[in-house]
Parts: C-alpha cells; structure tokens; sequence
C-alpha cells in the first residue's frame, strides 16, 4: 500500500497503523513522489490525502492510475468535505475517508478495496 500524505506526522502514523496490521505499507510526500513510487514498484491500493495536494480530485487520481491502473484509490479529505459514493467513483477511486478517521474506518476501506481489487483480478 502507498501512502500519499503531505504532513509528515500523519504519514508516519498512517503507516505505523498499517503496519501493526501487518499491511506492506510505503510512504508518500506529493503526487510526484507517490508517481515514482509507483512507477518503481506495484501497490495493490493508494491512500491519498487531498489536501495540500496540488489539482483536483480527478486529476490527482488520474495521474496516479495513468502510471498504476490496476491500483484501488483510496481518497482522505478534511471533515465537512462532502462527498459523495458517486463523486468518488467518477475520480477512479473507490472509497473516501473523511478525516478524523479512526483506525477501524481505515481498515475497512482498505479490506473493501483489496476485496475489489482480488474481485476484479480474477
């Protein structure tokens, strides 16, 4: 999984949360780290933070599929931020966190993610 985080303490955290559930996890400043990122290796899922980030929401995504299509999308965004489970499929993601999110919201997303990816493999 790569994490694509602009503030470097929630990164560190996202990651370690990962980790603790056992979830090979790799962490991201930007979108241009995260594109080299994965043009070097392949991650079955992206956790992407919208803020502070660069673009808009399809543009973001599209850039990060454009170079790993067969990656799930996972989007972060502040709270209040509404968003919709239509919104979100139009960028190519598949779910959206609003922050703060506890670690069970997280866990979840990612499940139902890899559960789409290993669906969708097949």
């Amino acid at each position: 999984m790569l994490v694509v985080e602009d503030d470097l303490a929630m990164r560190q955290m996202l990651l370690a949360i990962l980790q603790e559930f056992g979830i090979d996890a790799s962490g991201a400043g930007g979108v241009e780290e995260a594109l080299a990122a994965l043009r070097s290796r392949s991650f079955q899922a992206v956790l992407c933070d919208l803020r502070g980030l660069p673009g808009e929401q399809q543009s973001i995504v599209r850039q990060l599929l454009k170079v790993q299509n067969s990656s799930r999308i996972i989007l972060m965004g502040p709270f209040g931020m509404t968003v919709s489970t239509e919104q979100v499929r139009k960028t190519g993601a598949v779910a959206y966190l609003a922050k703060p999110f506890d670690r069970d919201k997280l866990i979840d997303a990612l499940r139902a993610a890899l559960d789409d990816w290993e669906y969708s493999s097949a």
